[in-house]
């Protein structure tokens, strides 16, 4: 197989037109030291970007993960929104030159790298590595990366062969719906968790009168609406 010959990754944000966040609107703020890290790593991610394709994917892998996730790829792999606001953070950031998705995928191919030998891994392009991404067993994948090399497969072709051993799934036709009684009660749960207590209860000597007429009302408003719904759930239920 001749070189391998490196394509352009999509820098794109997946969706343009979402300029992005510095902090995440999750259930809480980052501290000084989580906005710190990611600030940095945006820096640092962005620089990596001006190295070729593969050493992109390699460095990225290699920084995010010892960065965020203390070196422990399963807890890269077991991350889901929430359980780690700076790496949220970091992954919605305005200034980082790379989509979520393309991030997430740069990372997936900087592990498969790094779990093949290192001929096999440098003959092949980041496509080629992508390509890849669907075959689950590390020992399948490393036989269809060698075959790759042996038979100067190009990236296309060598989708194609993972295609025909690992087809797609169906895709989905979409989540049920979620109707506007569900809808609404979630985001007021969302909102509700960003409420502290006790940010309340030390600020609440500062309060004239009328807020404190005004907090007292929306309180009991939001109770009497949690009691009518768990009311209503427990007749139906």
């Amino acid at each position: 197989m001749t070189a391998a010959k490196e394509i352009t990754v999509d820098l794109s944000r997946a969706n343009d037109s979402d300029p992005g966040v510095a902090l995440v609107a999750a259930d809480r703020p980052l501290t000084t030291a989580e906005q710190s890290q990611v600030d940095q790593a945006v820096r640092t991610v962005n620089a990596l970007l001006l190295h070729k394709n593969l050493e992109i994917a390699v460095g990225l892998h290699r920084y995010v993960i010892d960065e965020f996730f203390g070196g422990q790829w399963q807890a890269w792999v077991d991350n889901r929104p929430g359980l780690s606001p700076a790496y949220d953070a970091f992954a919605s950031h305005s200034r980082l030159r790379l989509g979520k998705e393309m991030l997430r995928e740069l990372i997936r191919v900087g592990e498969q790298v790094r779990k093949m030998p290192g001929g096999i891994a440098a003959a092949l392009s980041v496509a080629h590595h992508r390509a890849l991404l669907p075959v689950p067993s590390d020992g399948e994948r490393l036989q269809l990366a060698e075959r790759a090399v042996q038979e100067e497969l190009d990236a296309k072709q060598l989708a194609d062969l993972v295609r025909q051993t690992h087809p797609l799934p169906p895709r989905s036709k979409g989540r049920p719906a979620q109707h506007r009684g569900f809808k609404r009660l979630a985001e007021a749960f969302k909102a509700s968790r960003a409420i502290d207590p006790a940010v309340v209860t030390a600020e609440f000597g500062r309060y004239t009168p009328h807020q404190r007429s005004v907090m007292a009302e929306r309180a009991q408003a939001m109770k009497a609406t949690a009691e009518a719904v768990l009311a209503a759930l427990a007749t139906n239920g």
